[in-house]
This record gives structure tokens, C-alpha cells and sequence, in this order.
């Protein structure tokens, strides 16, 4: 840590890297912030050892227990989403919505939406209608 807060001011930006973990302060898409977080906890050399080797870990064993790519996609996709939005990193205990509103800064538009991204429900929904930008619905068990 001293080495690093010795070189703190002096390190280079790498601009071209810092595009990857950046979002534009218009987008009003789930998905793509969704792409940030899985960039940040599953492709980012700084959690290779940590939440990437994880999941390919919970990947493998499964692959190796049930062995079909159908279930495995459902399985990986569940997995993953799961993970998104509920593993914290060794390094400061922080979520992927937590990461991505650090990286972003206190400064970008997103940044507290990314703090305010509620916990996933799972379970049976209610649809309740929709418009042209959302869908609304209701779990069922909760009421929310």
C-alpha cells in the first residue's frame, strides 16, 4: 500500500482502458449496466483471482456434474445474475453496483442509481401492465 500511495499521483491514465469501465450519463438501460458490472467483477484482472475464479469454479463443478449445455446456460446465466448482484470481492467488501458506482465517481448521473439498484427478488410475478418504457410487476409472495 505504500508503494501504491507513493505512486498514486504519479501513475499514467490509460484512457483507452478506462473506456471499458465507463458508462454514458444518458444510458437508460438495465442491461448495459448490468454489462458494466459483470466487466468489472468477471472480466477485470483486479478480481481474476477473486470473483472470476469463483464462478468458474461453480462452472466447472457444474459441468461436470450435470454436463448438458442447456442446463448449463440456464445455470450459467443464474449464476451469474446471482453474482452480479449479491457476491462482494475480497477487496473492500464491495459489491458489482457498489464497484460501478465507484469507478463511475460521486460526479457521473448514474452513479447513485447504481447504489439504489434493489436487491434481485426471485420467485413467481404478477403482471400488472406496461408501458412504453417499463413493465410492471409484482412478486407475488412479497407484494413488491
Amino acid at each position: 500500500m505504500d508503494i501504491f500511495e507513493k505512486a498514486w499521483d504519479y501513475a499514467p491514465q490509460n484512457q483507452y482502458l478506462k473506456s471499458f469501465y465507463q458508462l454514458d450519463e444518458n444510458e437508460d438501460v438495465f442491461y448495459a449496466a448490468r454489462e458494466l458490472m459483470d466487466t468489472i467483477l468477471f472480466k477485470a484482472y483486479l478480481f481474476y483471482t477473486d470473483t472470476s475464479k469463483d464462478m468458474l469454479l461453480a462452472e466447472l463443478a457444474f459441468l461436470e456434474d450435470h454436463g448438458t449445455e442447456e442446463r448449463f446456460l440456464k445455470y450459467q446465466y443464474d449464476l451469474r445474475t446471482e453474482n452480479l448482484h449479491g457476491v462482494k470481492t475480497r477487496l473492500l467488501s464491495l459489491t458489482g453496483k457498489e464497484w460501478a458506482a465507484e469507478i463511475l465517481g460521486s460526479n457521473h448521473a448514474l452513479s447513485n442509481d447504481f447504489l439504489n439498484i434493489s436487491p434481485r427478488i426471485r420467485g413467481y410475478f404478477f403482471y400488472k401492465g406496461q408501458n412504453n418504457k417499463n413493465v410492471m410487476l409484482e412478486h407475488i409472495a412479497s407484494g413488491k
